[in-house]
């Protein structure tokens, strides 16, 4: 697979707006970034592709030589910390490509700015990834068409389309994942503070459990709260045969925990995640997660991004939502 604009972010240490802005010749890159960006690009092999010249290919339709822009909203969203994000924006990326397009990665902040790319008369749809922006910069976003990707970061305020994981598919599947291991005294783990795609997920958990004669111990903690996450998985009595933590990085680090205080409880208890997250790997037992099919996400999200651009007058919003997939666990490390 050709390196991507994701790949080349981390490979020169920045963010990959600041790539967009260098292959674009654009202004406010320092010298030394851009350097990086430029070794990167070449150790990498990354291939920046114009619009080609002469007529637009069937696929095309009405956007001909529209540009679209990705949109980072807070400063806090980082694809560093998010492979499922850096797997969605990398398809969103190949996928535009292939048809021609030319994509911007920008980043909008605390301040009300608005990035020139977006302002661009040419620019003719957004991609949008992160927490709701001001009303002030939310006014300037609304007037193009729209697609956000992945899971809300607030419950209301949005407008526009979105492409995501089925969260409450998720919180279902790992109930009766767990139910069909034949465990009747189950744990979870639920995030706080987060999107609201984890709240989806424990709600539809906790109502498949229970529909199931499961007993259910709930763990209520933000993602940095590991080590009281694991002193209450401890002390639980009797002890869970089975877990359910919804995001892969935080079982990681929690199942390593278990395994330096209740080492009997890690190595027998039953553990469902979500993620499908290669930090995984690292784990003397590899439990099961569920693949959000974030390259799928993409592909729809570039497809819905298309249709909304030919469709602006319509009426109506597109809510998709992508089943996810079971990934077995490893049980022989």
């Amino acid at each position: 697979m050709a390196a991507s604009i994701v790949e080349v972010a981390q490979a020169a240490g920045v963010s990959h707006s600041t790539v967009s802005r260098v292959i674009n010749n654009r202004p406010g890159v320092s010298s030394e970034s851009a350097r990086r960006v430029l070794e990167a690009i070449k150790a990498l092999g990354y291939e920046h592709r114009e619009r080609r010249p002469g007529p637009k290919p069937k696929e095309r339709r009405q956007v001909g030589t529209a540009k679209f822009s990705l949109v980072l909203i807070g400063e806090e969203v980082n694809f560093t910390t998010s492979p499922v994000a850096a797997s969605v924006f990398h398809t969103v990326e190949s996928e535009l490509t292939a048809l021609d397009y030319e994509l911007t990665v920008c980043r909008i902040g605390g301040s009300n700015r608005i990035p020139p790319s977006i302002e661009n008369a040419s620019t003719a749809g957004l991609l949008l990834y992160g927490k709701l922006p001001s009303p002030v910069v939310a006014k300037s976003l609304r007037i193009r068409p729209s697609v956000w990707l992945l899971s809300e970061r607030e419950g209301t305020g949005y407008w526009g389309d979105r492409v995501g994981p089925d969260n409450q598919a998720i919180g279902v599947a790992a109930a009766e994942y767990l139910a069909g291991l034949g465990h009747k005294r189950v744990a979870m783990v639920e995030l706080l503070g987060l999107h609201v795609g984890f709240h989806d997920r424990a709600t539809s958990f906790r109502e498949t459990a229970a529909s199931l004669g499961m007993t259910l111990e709930t763990i209520k903690a933000h993602e940095t709260e590991v080590d009281q996450i694991v002193a209450k998985l401890c002390k639980l009595s009797p002890e869970p045969q089975g877990i359910f933590i919804p995001r892969d990085r935080l079982t990681a680090r929690v199942m390593r925990g278990l395994g330096l205080a209740c080492p009997k409880l890690a190595d027998k208890v039953d553990v469902v995640s979500c993620d499908n997250d290669p930090v995984l790997d690292g784990l003397p037992k590899r439990p099961a997660t569920f693949d959000i099919r974030p390259d799928l996400i993409g592909k729809r999200a570039v497809e819905q991004l298309l249709w909304r651009v030919d469709h602006a007058a319509s009426g109506t919003r597109s809510i998709q939502t992508v089943e996810p997939r079971l990934v077995p666990a490893d049980r022989v490390r």
